[in-house]
């Protein structure tokens, strides 16, 4: 048998075995109990380090006692973000309107670009038309304190750092992330988790109650 043959069937017993996969898990998702992120299966708790924070509207300062007694999804992007940022804004408001009237319920855009991100800045990008209705908070501040919250939480951000000289779109993760009235990391959800979802879970597995805090 050539080397050529040997690829070929290869390449096929590869195809084969992930289209079986594809197909079992397809299979066993129909009908099957839907559930966004890793909500409840984080297992280690992390209390955050102290922070301090600008909101962007109010002009008041956002420090880690501001998690404390809600439920807070957090979101880390930057305004001028050509695509990942304004549909996790989207999610976010989407979320929010299947949440209604839940005053422990606070939804946080922490800015990763504050030296452009100025309040009024990210403020004028979060009030945009398309966005509205929205009850987000815009966050800005001290670059190195936002990188170090992001890193604590888990959060990819990279602003080429061996390539100082490129100045085009920041790349970071699209993750929405919960933290728990004490300030702790609750449950993570990716880019491809939809709002139904996220705030189903929220609803019914996560049962949050402010007593429990």
């Amino acid at each position: 048998m050539t080397a050529l043959n040997k690829n070929t069937i290869f390449v096929i017993l590869i195809l084969s075995l992930a289209l079986g996969i594809g197909l079992w898990r397809n299979k066993h998702a129909i009908g099957g109990p839907q559930h966004a992120g890793t909500l409840g299966q984080i297992k280690q708790v992390k209390t955050l380090t102290p922070f301090h924070l600008t909101e962007v509207v109010s002009g008041k300062a956002f420090t880690d006692a501001d998690l404390k007694q809600k439920w807070s999804f957090v979101f880390f992007g930057y305004s001028t973000c050509p695509d990942i940022c304004p549909k996790t804004i989207g999610t976010l408001n989407q979320i929010a309107s299947a949440l209604p009237n839940q005053p422990w319920v606070q939804y946080l855009f922490i800015s990763i670009h504050p030296e452009k991100d100025t309040p009024q800045t990210l403020s004028a990008f979060l009030m945009q038309a398309k966005f509205q209705p929205s009850i987000i908070k815009g966050l800005t501040g001290d670059k190195a304190q936002i990188l170090d919250l992001a890193r604590q939480i888990g959060i990819f951000i990279d602003e080429h750092p061996s390539q100082p000289e490129l100045s085009g779109p920041i790349e970071h993760s699209g993750t929405i992330v919960l933290l728990n009235p004490k300030g702790e990391l609750a449950a993570i959800f990716s880019n491809s988790d939809s709002p139904a979802h996220i705030a189903q879970d929220f609803r019914k597995r996560l049962k949050p109650t402010m007593a429990s805090y």
